[in-house]
């Protein structure tokens, strides 16, 4: 177990099974000037983040990649971890089963021209009102 006394020292506790963090080390051996400060691997990630962006990638691949590369960077080998069990959480969440189910209908509808024959339907019943159209799009 490391030693976590110290507040500035940035452990992840009994996760860290060797010395392999990139940015991080134990604080006997280190000085306090070698510590990477929270502000640089905020200042990392967004610029990763970005540059990852600007280069035309998705926003998920980019948030999950940086993510899980500062985790595996800050924690070593103990990080690997993180980002499977986040994923595996997410998996197991209990609103997302929903999400297939709501993709299928809306391409059902779409399919078969149902949603087409509501808008229409909606559009000539609410035309006389005022904003109807913007009730016929939203109803």
């Amino acid at each position: 177990m490391t030693h976590q006394d110290h507040h500035e020292c940035r452990h992840l506790s009994d996760a860290v099974a060797g010395d392999f963090g990139i940015f991080q080390g134990h604080c006997e051996t280190q000085g306090k000037g070698d510590l990477m400060s929270y502000e640089m691997i905020a200042i990392m990630m967004f610029s990763s983040m970005m540059l990852m962006l600007m280069t035309g990638q998705r926003v998920f691949g980019v948030i999950g990649g940086v993510a899980a590369v500062a985790s595996l960077a800050l924690w070593g080998t103990g990080g690997s971890d993180l980002p499977f069990s986040a994923a595996m959480k997410l998996m197991k969440w209990y609103p997302l089963l929903t999400l297939p189910m709501f993709i299928f209908m809306g391409y059902v509808l779409s399919e078969s021209k149902l949603a087409d024959d509501l808008y229409r339907m909606f559009h000539v019943w609410m035309g006389p009102v005022n904003g109807g159209l913007a009730i016929g799009t939203i109803g």
